[in-house]
Protein backbone atom coordinates (compact mmCIF):
# COMPACT_ATOMS: atom_id res chain seq x y z
CA UNK A 1 0.00 0.00 0.00
CA UNK A 2 2.84 2.41 0.81
CA UNK A 3 4.40 1.70 -2.59
CA UNK A 4 1.08 2.51 -4.27
CA UNK A 5 0.75 5.76 -2.31
CA UNK A 6 4.30 6.76 -3.25
CA UNK A 7 3.53 5.99 -6.89
CA UNK A 8 0.47 8.24 -6.69
CA UNK A 9 2.52 10.99 -5.00
CA UNK A 10 5.09 10.85 -7.79
CA UNK A 11 2.34 10.98 -10.42
CA UNK A 12 0.73 14.02 -8.77
CA UNK A 13 4.05 15.84 -8.84
CA UNK A 14 4.54 15.09 -12.53
CA UNK A 15 1.03 16.18 -13.45
CA UNK A 16 1.34 19.50 -11.63
CA UNK A 17 3.97 20.73 -14.08
CA UNK A 18 5.34 23.10 -11.44
CA UNK A 19 8.97 22.66 -12.40
CA UNK A 20 11.21 22.71 -9.37
CA UNK A 21 8.30 22.56 -6.96
CA UNK A 22 8.52 18.80 -7.49
CA UNK A 23 11.86 18.83 -5.67
CA UNK A 24 11.76 17.52 -2.10
CA UNK A 25 13.22 20.82 -0.86
CA UNK A 26 10.26 22.84 -2.12
CA UNK A 27 6.53 22.86 -1.53
CA UNK A 28 3.46 24.92 -2.31
CA UNK A 29 2.49 27.00 0.73
CA UNK A 30 -0.32 29.52 1.28
CA UNK A 31 0.42 33.22 1.76
CA UNK A 32 -2.06 36.02 2.47
CA UNK A 33 0.04 39.03 3.58
CA UNK A 34 2.90 40.76 1.77
CA UNK A 35 5.35 42.84 3.79
CA UNK A 36 6.34 45.50 1.27
CA UNK A 37 9.79 46.96 1.97
CA UNK A 38 12.20 49.33 0.24
CA UNK A 39 15.59 48.17 -1.00
CA UNK A 40 17.24 49.60 2.12
CA UNK A 41 15.06 47.33 4.30
CA UNK A 42 12.68 50.02 5.56
CA UNK A 43 9.05 48.98 6.02
CA UNK A 44 6.50 50.52 3.65
CA UNK A 45 3.17 48.72 4.13
CA UNK A 46 1.25 45.46 4.53
CA UNK A 47 -0.75 44.18 1.60
CA UNK A 48 -3.57 41.76 2.44
CA UNK A 49 -4.93 39.63 -0.38
CA UNK A 50 -6.84 36.42 -1.00
CA UNK A 51 -4.82 33.41 0.10
CA UNK A 52 -2.68 32.17 -2.77
CA UNK A 53 -0.32 29.22 -3.12
CA UNK A 54 3.35 29.94 -3.68
CA UNK A 55 6.59 27.96 -3.96
CA UNK A 56 8.57 27.99 -0.73
CA UNK A 57 10.95 25.92 1.37
CA UNK A 58 9.43 22.62 2.48
CA UNK A 59 9.68 21.63 6.13
CA UNK A 60 8.25 18.43 7.56
CA UNK A 61 7.12 19.92 10.89
CA UNK A 62 7.10 23.37 12.46
CA UNK A 63 8.26 22.34 15.95
CA UNK A 64 11.78 23.69 16.42
CA UNK A 65 11.97 24.89 12.80
CA UNK A 66 11.24 27.95 10.70
CA UNK A 67 10.65 28.32 6.99
CA UNK A 68 12.84 30.68 4.97
CA UNK A 69 11.14 34.04 4.32
CA UNK A 70 7.56 32.79 4.65
CA UNK A 71 5.85 32.08 7.97
CA UNK A 72 3.35 33.26 10.57
CA UNK A 73 3.50 36.65 12.32
CA UNK A 74 5.01 34.98 15.41
CA UNK A 75 8.09 33.96 13.42
CA UNK A 76 8.35 36.91 11.05
CA UNK A 77 7.45 39.82 13.37
CA UNK A 78 7.87 38.27 16.83
CA UNK A 79 4.14 38.91 17.31
CA UNK A 80 2.46 37.33 20.31
CA UNK A 81 3.49 35.84 23.64
CA UNK A 82 6.86 34.71 25.04
CA UNK A 83 6.86 31.64 22.78
CA UNK A 84 6.91 33.90 19.73
CA UNK A 85 10.39 35.12 20.74
CA UNK A 86 11.77 31.60 20.35
CA UNK A 87 9.98 31.17 17.03
CA UNK A 88 11.28 34.54 15.81
CA UNK A 89 14.83 33.59 16.78
CA UNK A 90 14.58 30.41 14.70
CA UNK A 91 13.32 32.50 11.77
CA UNK A 92 16.19 35.00 11.90
CA UNK A 93 18.76 32.25 12.43
CA UNK A 94 17.51 30.58 9.26
CA UNK A 95 17.93 33.89 7.38
CA UNK A 96 21.54 34.21 8.50
CA UNK A 97 22.32 30.83 6.94
CA UNK A 98 21.49 32.44 3.58
CA UNK A 99 23.29 35.74 4.20
CA UNK A 100 25.47 35.23 1.10
CA UNK A 101 22.45 35.41 -1.23
CA UNK A 102 22.29 38.89 -2.78
CA UNK A 103 18.47 38.88 -3.06
CA UNK A 104 18.22 38.65 0.75
CA UNK A 105 20.16 41.83 1.53
CA UNK A 106 17.04 44.01 1.89
CA UNK A 107 15.43 41.53 4.31
CA UNK A 108 18.62 41.25 6.35
CA UNK A 109 18.72 45.06 6.59
CA UNK A 110 15.03 44.98 7.64
CA UNK A 111 16.11 42.97 10.71
CA UNK A 112 19.60 44.41 11.12
CA UNK A 113 21.13 47.72 10.03
CA UNK A 114 17.75 49.38 9.38
CA UNK A 115 15.64 47.64 12.04
CA UNK A 116 14.20 50.91 13.45
CA UNK A 117 12.55 51.64 10.10
CA UNK A 118 12.24 47.95 9.36
CA UNK A 119 11.00 45.33 11.80
CA UNK A 120 10.37 47.76 14.65
CA UNK A 121 8.11 49.93 12.50
CA UNK A 122 6.39 46.90 10.94
CA UNK A 123 5.67 45.40 14.35
CA UNK A 124 4.11 48.66 15.53
CA UNK A 125 1.96 48.93 12.40
CA UNK A 126 0.85 45.29 12.29
CA UNK A 127 -2.29 45.49 14.43
CA UNK A 128 -3.16 48.96 13.13
CA UNK A 129 -2.91 47.93 9.48
CA UNK A 130 -4.63 44.58 10.10
CA UNK A 131 -7.32 45.19 12.75
CA UNK A 132 -9.11 41.90 12.09
CA UNK A 133 -7.32 39.31 14.21
CA UNK A 134 -8.42 36.52 11.89
CA UNK A 135 -6.47 38.09 9.01
CA UNK A 136 -3.30 38.19 11.12
CA UNK A 137 -3.10 34.41 11.24
CA UNK A 138 -2.09 33.91 7.61
CA UNK A 139 1.45 33.47 6.32
CA UNK A 140 3.52 36.57 5.67
CA UNK A 141 6.25 37.06 3.08
CA UNK A 142 8.44 39.87 1.73
CA UNK A 143 8.25 41.84 -1.48
CA UNK A 144 10.41 44.74 -2.64
CA UNK A 145 8.37 47.85 -3.52
CA UNK A 146 7.80 47.96 -7.27
CA UNK A 147 8.53 44.26 -7.82
CA UNK A 148 5.86 41.74 -8.78
CA UNK A 149 7.93 38.79 -7.53
CA UNK A 150 8.02 37.93 -3.85
CA UNK A 151 11.54 37.56 -2.52
CA UNK A 152 11.18 33.90 -1.56
CA UNK A 153 10.14 33.13 -5.18
CA UNK A 154 13.41 34.44 -6.67
CA UNK A 155 15.23 31.76 -8.69
CA UNK A 156 18.52 32.22 -6.84
CA UNK A 157 16.84 31.71 -3.48
CA UNK A 158 14.99 28.57 -4.65
CA UNK A 159 18.24 27.19 -6.07
CA UNK A 160 20.02 27.91 -2.80
CA UNK A 161 17.30 26.10 -0.82
CA UNK A 162 17.72 23.07 -3.08
CA UNK A 163 21.51 23.24 -2.81
CA UNK A 164 21.46 23.32 0.99
CA UNK A 165 18.89 20.54 1.15
CA UNK A 166 20.91 18.25 -1.11
CA UNK A 167 24.08 18.96 0.86
CA UNK A 168 22.26 18.01 4.07
CA UNK A 169 20.97 14.82 2.44
CA UNK A 170 24.49 13.83 1.37
CA UNK A 171 25.79 14.37 4.90
CA UNK A 172 23.03 12.21 6.33
CA UNK A 173 23.67 9.46 3.79
CA UNK A 174 27.35 9.46 4.71
CA UNK A 175 26.41 8.60 8.30
CA UNK A 176 23.90 5.90 7.43
CA UNK A 177 23.07 3.99 4.24
CA UNK A 178 19.97 2.15 5.44
CA UNK A 179 17.67 0.80 2.76
CA UNK A 180 14.20 2.28 2.45
CA UNK A 181 11.49 -0.32 3.04
CA UNK A 182 9.35 1.25 0.30
CA UNK A 183 11.68 1.94 -2.66
CA UNK A 184 14.35 -0.56 -1.56
CA UNK A 185 17.24 1.84 -2.16
CA UNK A 186 19.62 4.00 -0.12
CA UNK A 187 19.44 7.01 -2.44
CA UNK A 188 17.85 9.10 0.29
CA UNK A 189 18.42 8.97 4.06
CA UNK A 190 16.11 7.43 6.63
CA UNK A 191 15.83 10.03 9.40
CA UNK A 192 14.32 10.35 12.84
CA UNK A 193 12.16 13.29 11.77
CA UNK A 194 8.40 13.70 11.22
CA UNK A 195 7.41 12.50 7.75
CA UNK A 196 4.88 15.30 7.43
CA UNK A 197 1.35 16.16 8.52
CA UNK A 198 -1.79 14.75 6.92
CA UNK A 199 -4.64 17.28 6.81
CA UNK A 200 -8.43 16.76 6.94
CA UNK A 201 -8.26 13.48 8.83
CA UNK A 202 -11.74 12.78 10.35
CA UNK A 203 -11.81 13.82 14.01
CA UNK A 204 -8.12 14.77 13.70
CA UNK A 205 -6.24 17.92 14.61
CA UNK A 206 -6.68 20.94 12.35
CA UNK A 207 -2.90 21.21 12.06
CA UNK A 208 -2.77 17.66 10.70
CA UNK A 209 -1.96 14.16 11.93
CA UNK A 210 1.14 12.01 11.58
CA UNK A 211 0.66 8.59 10.00
CA UNK A 212 3.98 7.35 11.40
CA UNK A 213 5.09 8.43 14.87
CA UNK A 214 7.11 6.73 17.61
CA UNK A 215 6.66 9.05 20.56
CA UNK A 216 7.28 6.64 23.45
CA UNK A 217 10.29 4.51 24.37
CA UNK A 218 8.08 1.41 24.46
CA UNK A 219 7.57 1.72 20.70
CA UNK A 220 11.29 1.66 19.94
CA UNK A 221 13.50 -1.38 19.40
CA UNK A 222 16.98 -2.46 18.29
CA UNK A 223 18.44 0.80 19.65
CA UNK A 224 16.56 2.81 17.01
CA UNK A 225 15.05 6.10 18.12
CA UNK A 226 11.82 7.69 16.96
CA UNK A 227 10.98 7.40 13.27
CA UNK A 228 14.20 5.49 12.60
CA UNK A 229 12.01 2.51 13.51
CA UNK A 230 10.05 3.17 10.33
CA UNK A 231 12.56 2.63 7.55
CA UNK A 232 11.08 5.07 5.04
CA UNK A 233 13.44 7.44 3.24
CA UNK A 234 12.82 11.18 3.06
CA UNK A 235 11.82 10.99 -0.61
CA UNK A 236 9.19 8.26 -0.17
CA UNK A 237 7.89 9.95 2.99
CA UNK A 238 7.17 13.16 1.09
CA UNK A 239 5.47 11.22 -1.69
CA UNK A 240 3.06 9.28 0.51
CA UNK A 241 2.23 12.40 2.54
CA UNK A 242 1.46 14.33 -0.65
CA UNK A 243 -0.69 11.46 -1.92
CA UNK A 244 -2.73 11.15 1.28
CA UNK A 245 -3.27 14.91 1.52
CA UNK A 246 -4.56 14.95 -2.05
CA UNK A 247 -6.83 11.95 -1.51
CA UNK A 248 -8.36 13.47 1.62
CA UNK A 249 -8.91 16.95 0.16
CA UNK A 250 -9.54 16.46 -3.56
CA UNK A 251 -13.01 17.49 -4.71
CA UNK A 252 -15.14 20.39 -5.84
CA UNK A 253 -17.83 22.69 -4.54
CA UNK A 254 -21.35 22.05 -5.82
CA UNK A 255 -24.75 23.63 -5.24
CA UNK A 256 -27.50 21.51 -3.70
CA UNK A 257 -31.17 22.38 -3.11
CA UNK A 258 -32.54 21.55 0.34
CA UNK A 259 -36.09 20.62 1.37
CA UNK A 260 -37.04 24.30 1.55
CA UNK A 261 -35.89 24.79 -2.04
CA UNK A 262 -32.92 26.83 -0.90
CA UNK A 263 -29.60 26.50 -2.67
CA UNK A 264 -26.59 25.69 -0.50
CA UNK A 265 -22.96 25.09 -1.35
CA UNK A 266 -21.61 21.66 -0.57
CA UNK A 267 -18.07 20.32 -0.99
CA UNK A 268 -18.11 16.91 -2.62
CA UNK A 269 -14.97 14.86 -2.15
CA UNK A 270 -13.92 12.82 -5.16
CA UNK A 271 -11.49 10.40 -3.52
CA UNK A 272 -12.78 9.79 -0.01
CA UNK A 273 -15.89 8.43 1.64
CA UNK A 274 -17.02 8.93 5.21
CA UNK A 275 -17.35 5.79 7.32
CA UNK A 276 -18.37 7.05 10.74
CA UNK A 277 -17.42 10.20 12.60
CA UNK A 278 -13.71 9.36 12.84
CA UNK A 279 -13.06 7.19 9.78
CA UNK A 280 -12.67 7.84 6.06
CA UNK A 281 -11.91 5.50 3.18
CA UNK A 282 -9.69 6.86 0.40
CA UNK A 283 -9.57 5.39 -3.09
CA UNK A 284 -8.03 6.08 -6.48
CA UNK A 285 -7.43 4.57 -9.91
CA UNK A 286 -4.18 4.37 -11.81
CA UNK A 287 -5.58 6.48 -14.65
CA UNK A 288 -7.74 8.79 -12.53
CA UNK A 289 -11.03 7.35 -13.81
CA UNK A 290 -14.43 8.28 -12.42
CA UNK A 291 -15.89 5.41 -10.37
CA UNK A 292 -19.61 6.04 -9.94
CA UNK A 293 -20.05 2.68 -8.20
CA UNK A 294 -18.18 3.97 -5.15
CA UNK A 295 -21.14 6.27 -4.42
CA UNK A 296 -23.15 3.19 -3.44
CA UNK A 297 -21.28 3.26 -0.12
CA UNK A 298 -23.30 6.33 0.83
CA UNK A 299 -26.44 5.96 -1.30
CA UNK A 300 -27.00 2.25 -1.97
CA UNK A 301 -29.13 1.32 -4.96
CA UNK A 302 -30.16 -2.35 -4.51
CA UNK A 303 -30.48 -2.99 -8.24
CA UNK A 304 -27.10 -1.44 -9.04
CA UNK A 305 -25.39 -3.18 -6.11
CA UNK A 306 -26.59 -6.56 -7.38
CA UNK A 307 -25.23 -5.73 -10.85
CA UNK A 308 -21.94 -4.73 -9.29
CA UNK A 309 -21.68 -8.00 -7.33
CA UNK A 310 -22.59 -10.07 -10.39
CA UNK A 311 -19.96 -8.29 -12.48
CA UNK A 312 -17.23 -9.72 -10.24
CA UNK A 313 -18.13 -13.31 -11.12
CA UNK A 314 -18.92 -12.51 -14.75
CA UNK A 315 -15.75 -10.56 -15.32
CA UNK A 316 -15.42 -7.02 -16.61
CA UNK A 317 -14.26 -5.78 -19.97
CA UNK A 318 -12.60 -2.85 -18.30
CA UNK A 319 -10.80 -3.58 -15.06
CA UNK A 320 -10.40 -0.85 -12.49
CA UNK A 321 -7.89 -0.75 -9.67
CA UNK A 322 -9.37 0.59 -6.46
CA UNK A 323 -7.27 1.06 -3.30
Amino acid sequence: MMEELCELGEKLRTEKGDGEVSHDALKKEPVSIDIVIEKDGSFLKFEIHEKIMTIAEAITAKKGKARLLLDKAEEVLCYGDELSKKKHLLFTEKLLKYSDVEELKSVLDFYGSNKEKGINKASQEFEISIPDEKNRKGNLCFRINGSSIRIHEEDNILHKIIEKYEEEQRNLLAKSNRLCSVCGTAKYPVEDIPHGMIKKVPDGQSSGCALVSYNENAYESYELEGNNNSSICTNCAKKYIEALNWLLSSGNEINVVDEKNKSKKYFKYTNRKKCGSDTAVVFWTRKNENIQEIDYLEEPNPEKVIQLINSVSAGSKKRKSIH
